[in-house]
């Protein structure tokens, strides 16, 4: 027995290409986090002072700042934008949730990677620097001050040094940026509103009790969203399954037929052993093996995947 491609939903519409995301939940694990997610984005929506909300004082902000006007000037109500931690395992998607905030939200999203980066050029990337301040640094805005306005993602949070925190921490104190080697800013020009949206694959309560993450900093952000891993959500594989299936890159068209694809069904076996299997690569692993078992059926002419193109 077989099911076709799209027995679960089907993603005519969906570009992959612009982040793949599902919103059709089966498991309630996973349609908790929906209302969540909707809600943290309908935070943003409603008044604050001067009758805006965040969401419409970013856009105001960010107009102001691209366009350089000097004269517009922002009402004197400068709030401190709340600001987003996403956790969960790799994996899971927590980039795309950050992704979807952003576009909800201010409609930019600028990533810092911090992998690899020291404290210096971690602290320059983003707040900025003045020349002089170590070697071979340059007068620079850094990411906070070249997106006002926007939403600046912070990945992999938990790896940043406990300066960089402070850092991080005086600026959603008064959304104020002080460059790396500048004693005082100047304070009018210094205010530089954005969403901060933080993620990191740790346990910060733990990193909290070893020292290695502050306390303080992880209270500042308001709003913590969890992303549940497969093992919590396994009614939802199903709909996974058939939703990457559908994934052009993964399942392509034949000679550009969009009616025909290399895969058309998977054999009920096949989702059995995807079902029971355990994933700690989460999403990512999922769609590897079933990525593999397209090309597996495909070098033997088949239509179908079966459960030893799995294996």
């Amino acid at each position: 027995m077989t099911k076709k491609i799209d027995w679960k939903m089907k993603t005519k519409n969906i570009n992959y290409s612009k982040g793949k995301m599902v919103s059709i939940f089966f498991d309630e694990t996973m349609i908790d986090f929906s209302k969540r997610l909707k809600n943290i984005v309908r935070n943003y929506s409603q008044e604050i002072g001067d009758c805006k909300s965040y969401k419409e004082f970013l856009s105001e902000v960010r107009k102001v700042f691209e366009t350089k006007v000097k004269t517009r000037r922002l009402s004197n109500n400068k709030p401190k934008i709340p600001a987003i931690m996403v956790t969960g395992q790799s994996g899971v998607g927590k980039t795309l949730v950050a992704n979807y905030l952003a576009n909800m939200i201010t409609g930019k999203l600028v990533r810092v990677p911090v992998v690899n980066l020291s404290k210096e050029l971690l602290d320059s990337e983003l707040f900025g620097s003045v020349k002089g301040a170590y070697t071979d640094a340059q007068n620079k805005l850094g990411k906070i001050g070249a997106n006002v306005g926007s939403t600046i993602f912070i990945d992999e949070i938990g790896d940043i040094s406990i300066e960089t925190q402070a850092k991080l921490l005086s600026y959603l104190d008064d959304m104020m940026i002080h460059r790396v080697g500048s004693d005082v800013d100047n304070i009018e020009l210094s205010y530089r509103p954005t969403l901060i949206i933080a993620a990191t694959n740790k346990n910060l309560e733990s990193e909290i009790e070893r020292g290695s993450f502050r306390l303080d900093l992880y209270n500042r952000f308001r709003y913590k969203l969890y992303v549940p891993s497969l093992e919590e959500r396994k009614f939802d594989i199903r709909f996974l399954i058939s939703f990457i299936l559908q994934d052009p890159s993964i399942n392509p068209y034949e000679d550009g037929d969009d009616e025909k694809r290399w895969i058309e069904g998977i054999s009920i076996a096949a989702i059995s052993y995807l079902e029971k299997q355990k994933y700690p690569g989460n999403y990512r692993q999922l769609e590897s093996f079933i990525a593999q078992a397209v090309q597996n059926a495909n070098f033997e002419e088949r239509k179908t995947i079966l459960a030893r193109d799995l294996l």
